[in-house]
Formats: C-alpha cells, sequence, structure tokens
C-alpha cells in the first residue's frame, strides 16, 4: 500500500521539502514508518493477549480497540516531541 502513496507525494514534490524534517528524516516518511510497525505491534499484541486467555478476546472490539490505542497514544507522543 505504501507504494501507492509515497511515490506520488515524492513526485508532487510533497516529500523532501527542506523545513518538514524531523530527526533529518520528511515527517510523512517517519509517520508511514513508525504508524506501520505500531500498527503490525498491536496486532501481534492483541494476538498474545488471546493467547493468555485461551483464544478469547478481554474486551469486546479488542482487535480494533488495542492497534488503535497505539497509534493514538504514539500520535500524542510525536505530539509532544514536535510541540
Amino acid at each position: 500500500m505504501v507504494l501507492f502513496v509515497i511515490p506520488p507525494l515524492y513526485w508532487s514534490k510533497m516529500i523532501g521539502l527542506p523545513g518538514n524534517t524531523l530527526w533529518g528524516i520528511d515527517k510523512i516518511l517517519l509517520g508511514t514508518i513508525f504508524g506501520s510497525f505500531i500498527f503490525l505491534l498491536g496486532v501481534a499484541f492483541d494476538k498474545w493477549l488471546r493467547t493468555l486467555n485461551n483464544g478469547k478476546v478481554y474486551v469486546y472490539f479488542q482487535k480494533v480497540i488495542v492497534p488503535v490505542f497505539l497509534l493514538s497514544l504514539t500520535s500524542y507522543i510525536f505530539y509532544l516531541i514536535t510541540k
């Protein structure tokens, strides 16, 4: 999916702007990389929680809540860093 989004942004010169970097990496690329990693971590964490509870969820919609919560927490941390 990233291959369909990043190249058009690069070709339209939305990626690579001089002032749009954090730690020397473009913010869009950094957000895409961190977001993808955190989402996959959230999915793995949900599966791990299910194994602890004999294949059952602890709360309804846990499969959605865990990744969204981790993504929201990561967004808040990045907000505090860039504030």
